[in-house]
């Protein structure tokens, strides 16, 4: 018994949650054929409901493993490609024990040594290389406000205000969670008090 327990380890779990702002699904070919800035506001069916339900179930996820005080650090696909160090010093500090000190934004992976044909790997180059290809603008995206510019023409009034609202708390997933905790304290308060209450989501 004392030689399993000097060779256990404690584990720490924790998470890494990455989102991606709706406008960047024109970088993936499966969703839109062209890159073209000036096809930002076509219409593109089920996206709204689609980007709606992914953001819902990110922001839900985060909430309920920060509620547990699990520790989790949510990234944006968007920073990750267009403010790459400042991304990369949070995963850095997030990480324990001085892991990933080694990340590079200009890493292109091998094939047969850190990549192998049944990964079907599409990307070619860097993460730098691909973002300098791929400037903000061609996907209507604001670094400055972080945040998409516009909306397709076929989205709602109300759907564009909720996936702004998740925009936001996605990119403050602290304050999103606090606000949760909250909302299931007072609502815990309420049914110890016998007192009638329903939840409802804007969603």
């Amino acid at each position: 018994m004392a030689e399993s327990q000097a060779l256990a380890t404690p584990h720490r779990i924790s998470q890494v949650q990455m989102w991606r702002p709706w406008c960047l699904a024109r970088l993936s070919n499966r969703r839109v054929p062209s890159l073209n800035a000036s096809t930002r506001m076509e219409p593109w069916p089920g996206l709204a409901t689609e980007t709606s339900q992914e953001l819902e179930s990110m922001a839900a996820r985060n909430a309920a493993l920060r509620a547990a005080r699990l520790p989790v650090i949510m990234l944006s696909y968007a920073e990750l490609l267009w403010w790459p160090q400042r991304t990369l010093a949070r995963l850095q500090d997030f990480m324990p024990c001085g892991h990933l000190l080694d990340l590079s934004t200009h890493f292109v992976p091998v094939m047969n040594v850190d990549i192998f044909k049944g990964n079907h790997w599409k990307v070619q180059g860097s993460l730098d290389s691909f973002a300098k290809s791929h400037p903000p603008g061609s996907c209507g995206y604001a670094n400055a406000s972080r945040s998409c510019i516009g909306a397709p023409v076929d989205f709602s009034p109300s759907e564009r205000q909720r996936i702004m609202e998740l925009n936001r708390l996605l990119t403050h997933p602290t304050e999103t969670s606090q606000q949760l905790e909250s909302m299931a304290a007072r609502n815990a308060a309420l049914r110890a008090a016998r007192l009638p209450v329903i939840m409802l989501s804007c969603a």
